[in-house]
């Protein structure tokens, strides 16, 4: 198995597992993967068993790094673990809400499991 970066060679490749996995309705567009890989080059991953494509990670990656790296995260985990206070770690949990949603829209439905480092 080879895990790479997507390049604009493979946007024909992945639309077509795209359109395969999902209905029509929810399966992004040979236009939104290039726009995708346009803005977000180095975050959009792909698998091959050979000559075969058989997965991709696009907004996974981006939106698990915005989760999970970041002061809020640091300074809440001490403050909670030292004073028992969690309202930074809340307050950050609802940003982080606001921000997968957004993220989710723009990088599609990878970006919602970001919760699972975390959780």
């Amino acid at each position: 198995m080879e895990i790479r970066r997507a390049t604009i060679e493979d946007i024909d490749i992945v639309a077509a597992v795209e359109k395969e996995c999902f209905p029509p309705a929810e399966a992004a567009s040979r236009e939104q993967f290039l726009e995708r890989l346009a803005s977000y080059a180095d975050h959009f991953w792909l698998m091959f068993d050979g000559d075969k494509l058989i997965s991709f990670v696009d907004g996974f990656v981006t939106s698990s790094l915005t989760v999970c790296i970041g002061a809020m995260a640091i300074v809440g985990s001490i403050q909670d673990g030292l004073t028992g206070d969690c309202s930074i770690l809340a307050t950050k949990a609802i940003l982080d809400l606001i921000i997968i949603m957004v993220m989710s829209c723009s990088l599609g439905r990878g970006a919602v499991f970001s919760a699972i480092p975390v959780a």
